[in-house]
């Protein structure tokens, strides 16, 4: 009886990760960092969104930035205010946003009347 319980748990296990697909994509620039995390299954998908201030000088104050995923998905957000020196996002709603693990996002970020394009590349 503990074998089968076992099996049974394991197969529901392994069912719930086959149906998950999880892609990480990451760059950075000489003042930003920016980590955004796709996961999405069967039915849905999501994403997580880090953008990381790491240059020298004080943060910004606020942060625009804006980005397309395979020219379905825009997303644009302006005055962002910055908390312990990054922007987060968590699990955001993106059904059939166009990602893949080939995907490569252009993320534009404007801060401090600076403009930087940083490519996310999948990890």
């Amino acid at each position: 009886m503990k074998k089968i319980i076992a099996f049974i748990l394991f197969s529901q296990l392994f069912l719930l990760t086959a149906c998950e697909n999880t892609t990480i994509f990451s760059g950075e620039s000489k003042d930003l960092k920016n980590k955004y995390v796709s996961s999405d299954n069967d039915q849905s998908g999501d994403f997580d969104l880090v953008i990381m201030y790491i240059g020298k000088e004080p943060a910004p104050a606020k942060i625009n930035y804006e980005y397309s995923l395979a020219n379905k998905f825009n997303r644009k957000a302006e005055n962002l205010e910055l908390k312990d020196n990054k922007v987060q996002f968590e699990k955001v709603a993106c059904d059939d946003c166009g990602i893949t693990e080939d995907s490569t996002i252009s993320f534009g970020i404007q801060y401090n009347n600076k403009s930087e394009i940083i490519e996310l590349e999948p990890k």
